[in-house]
């Protein structure tokens, strides 16, 4: 029987797009597979151009972007090696959380396997007003701060301890994020062509637009948390240590992660 595909639309492209996850040879990673135009991309830092508002992975002329929700789904579940196929520029934002591709790693078979690397030393990266940093550590560990404005959102935090079943169930279903002030530049700067209700949580003056509200109060600090679990799949996953994030954002974690690389942890 064939892996099961995901349809649905790009967040920022618009475009009616698949994905479907694979088995992959133990040692091989995460690649993602373009099948529209045969080409593969390791997801690895040297491949990350950060895009507006998501991660974009990019090779041989050709990109994938929003990788990161269905990266989070590998990551929560302790998956090291699997195979993104899409068959467009961009993974279905869906309904804007990681769940439904916690249902598809599943459908697909994906096995985990413990973490693959641990954090040697202790370490920080600043860019802007976001920063993170690294410890060692015996277990897994990653947290993650918000800061913002808007009265609904203000400060937050939270952590994950590496447990799937608490990824599953705390972490993957809490859904993007913006406020109604966004909207008209991000359309202005050709993004969120496939965004609505659906698939964000948004802000306005009043608070939240959507009918449904949160899903949990401090939905945003989660879902940020879940875009850093995302990220780190470019860099094997969670490690044994501890990670904590202040203001994450995609751009604050390709330049630390493009650090692990040239580090060597």
């Amino acid at each position: 029987m064939s892996a099961r595909w995901l349809e649905g639309v790009g967040l920022h492209t618009g475009l009616e797009v698949r994905a479907r996850f694979l088995e992959a040879p133990s040692g091989s990673g995460v690649i993602v597979r373009r099948t529209d135009v045969g080409l593969e991309i390791p997801a690895r830092p040297e491949h990350v151009s950060p895009g507006l508002r998501c991660t974009r992975l990019v090779t041989g002329g050709a990109c994938v972007e929003t990788v990161e929700h269905a990266l989070a789904a590998l990551v929560g579940l302790g998956v090291r090696d699997a195979i993104l196929e899409v068959d467009g520029p961009e993974v279905p934002i869906l309904d804007g959380s990681a769940l439904p591709f916690v249902a598809l790693a599943r459908d697909a078979g994906l096995h985990p396997a413990p973490p693959g690397w641990s954090v040697a030393a202790a370490w920080s990266f600043e860019a802007g007003d976001g920063s993170i940093s690294f410890e060692p550590g015996d277990g897994v560990e990653v947290s993650s701060v918000i800061e913002f404005e808007h009265p609904a959102v203000g400060r937050r935090d939270f952590a994950w301890s590496g447990d799937p079943v608490e990824f599953e169930r705390e972490i993957a279903p809490a859904r993007s994020f913006g406020f109604t002030t966004e909207i008209d530049l991000l359309r202005a700067a050709g993004r969120i062509r496939g965004g609505s209700l659906a698939s964000a949580v948004v802000f306005g003056d009043a608070g939240v637009l959507n009918p449904e509200g949160l899903r949990f109060a401090d939905e945003p600090a989660r879902h940020k948390l879940l875009d850093l679990l995302g990220d780190l799949c470019l860099v094997g996953g969670a490690p044994l240590g501890r990670i904590r994030a202040f203001r994450y954002g995609h751009r604050l974690g390709a330049a630390a992660f493009a650090r692990i690389r040239d580090r060597g942890r």
